[in-house]
């Protein structure tokens, strides 16, 4: 099981850097395991190191675990400037899904500014980049539909500003070679563009907003650009993210 930690001023792979010397990350309160649920039963467990690229960087990161004592439950514990099985940063991702939404371009000329990567979907092989940005893209904007509409109620709830705009349209929908596509596409933009409105970033840092947002919040709790769902602590499921 993995949860994704918070922790206050650790935004990205940059900060930790600066401040990996004093990260401290506090072991699970409540054990998530159906069958479990008991409360103060976590021992710190054999942890792990994971490699994350973003730029030019290629940092190790070590992942703590923790093992319930009641129930066997091993939880590792992924800051929230990554995703489970991806080894880029989801500033890197964001990066990527933006420019390919708002702008016309090919994933072929994306991976061109990106490294070859290995990860567990590539079977332990190196595989082209642009494959790996045309998941990410595919995965978030097969579901951006049904994500707007939650971040419309975020914008409401937080009296931020609602896209009225409904012709919005992806520079690279005439690529796509099915009418749901061209949709999924156009679907995408208006996600990025209505959570640039309820982050006040730009429509890159959207998609770091939306990571941090989905997998933390009570209604979805799952890790939007993974491909996998996440299950996480109670308190994390309480917690908002803050505009």
């Amino acid at each position: 099981m993995i949860q994704i930690v918070r922790l206050v001023g650790i935004n990205s792979l940059a900060d930790y850097l600066k401040n990996r010397e004093s990260v401290k990350v506090e072991r699970p309160k409540c054990c998530q395991n159906a069958g479990c649920q008991r409360s103060g039963g976590f021992w710190r467990h054999t942890g792990y190191e994971r490699t994350v690229k973003e730029g030019e960087l290629s940092v190790a990161i070590p992942v703590e675990r923790f093992l319930c004592k009641y129930c066997g439950l091993v939880v590792s514990c992924l800051f929230d400037f990554l995703m489970p099985y991806v080894i880029f940063s989801v500033k890197s991702v964001g990066v990527v899904v933006q420019r390919y939404a708002g702008s016309e371009v090919s994933y072929r000329a994306l991976a061109e500014e990106t490294a070859a990567v290995e990860s567990w979907e590539d079977d332990g092989g190196p595989r082209p980049s642009h494959v790996q940005i045309f998941r990410w893209v595919e995965r978030l904007g097969g579901q951006s539909g049904v994500l707007l509409t939650y971040v419309q109620r975020v914008a409401i709830e937080a009296n931020r500003e609602l896209l009225r705009e409904k012709a919005i349209f992806c520079p690279n929908r005439w690529k796509a070679f099915t009418t749901d596509k061209q949709l999924a596409l156009d679907a995408l933009l208006k996600l990025l563009v209505q959570s640039s409105l309820c982050c006040g970033g730009g429509e890159a840092a959207a998609v770091e907003w939306l990571h941090r947002y989905f997998s933390q919040t009570r209604s979805v709790c799952r890790a939007i650009l993974s491909g996998r769902k996440l299950r996480l602590s109670a308190q994390q499921r309480a917690q908002h993210m803050n505009f």
